[in-house]
């Protein structure tokens, strides 16, 4: 039996990951989610989404190591900007620590970004609860806007710390998470703080919501988003 995952945007108000955590390309299950990855991180970009989602990310197939791993490659082409990201995350078979690393580029008319990044998580032994830490570091040069810009570079780093907890109820699990990012104010606009929540159903249905920025550092926003691994007959 093989599955196609259906992925759906219920609401994306106001992402604001792009801008603020230094990722402007993370991939297209979190842009199909609308966003709401705090309270899942069990993906491919898990470091990026919630670093303490690495010892919990979700696995199938043949597993070839000891250290199971989601990988992706993901592309956006139109006319204004191009982007490309390539992302892994992996876990170890006792689910206690992971880590992950990814590189991904965006390029227009104007200017040039490529980001890499990598993160780490474990048990920390106190409630069930799983911590990590993430950074990016950006190196992006502008071109063609205007002559005295030519050339010019802007890079930094930026680092993230986040929290989870995850059980498991009767007929579904839960997750909570709590992300921390920019922890050296690299961007001026201080600590932004977001939460998230989601619930895997017994019908495979995951649900998820965040809120971005819960101090308004920016603009508070709500992503909400659904995904449905549909079962297909294998030929």
């Amino acid at each position: 039996m093989r599955t196609l995952t259906l992925t759906i945007m219920v609401v994306a108000l106001v992402g604001l990951f792009a801008a603020s955590a230094g990722a402007d390309f993370p991939g297209t299950r979190v842009m199909g989610m609308g966003f709401a990855r705090v309270g899942v991180a069990d993906g491919s970009g898990a470091f990026l989404d919630n670093p303490a989602g690495l010892p919990r990310i979700h696995t199938f197939g043949m597993r070839l190591s000891p250290w199971p791993i989601r990988a992706s490659a993901n592309m956006s082409v139109d006319s204004d900007v191009d982007r490309y990201s390539i992302l892994g995350s992996a876990r170890n078979s006792a689910s206690t620590q992971g880590f992950g690393a990814g590189y991904w580029r965006s390029e227009s008319a104007n200017w040039e970004v490529d980001y890499y990044g990598a993160g780490y998580g474990a048990e920390l032994g106190l409630f069930g609860l799983t911590g990590g830490v993430s950074a990016v570091w950006q190196d992006m040069t502008y071109t063609g806007i205007m002559p005295d810009q030519n050339g010019l570079n802007d890079d930094f780093t930026i680092v993230n710390a986040g929290l989870m907890k995850q059980f498991a109820g009767p007929l579904s699990t839960w997750r909570a998470g709590l992300l921390a990012r920019d922890l050296t104010d690299e961007l001026g606009n201080g600590v932004i703080f977001d939460v998230g929540a989601s619930v895997r159903l017994p019908t495979g249905l995951l649900l998820a919501a965040d809120i971005n920025d819960i101090a308004d550092e920016i603009d508070t926003s709500l992503n909400i988003g659904a995904e449905w691994p549909l079962p297909m007959t294998a030929f």
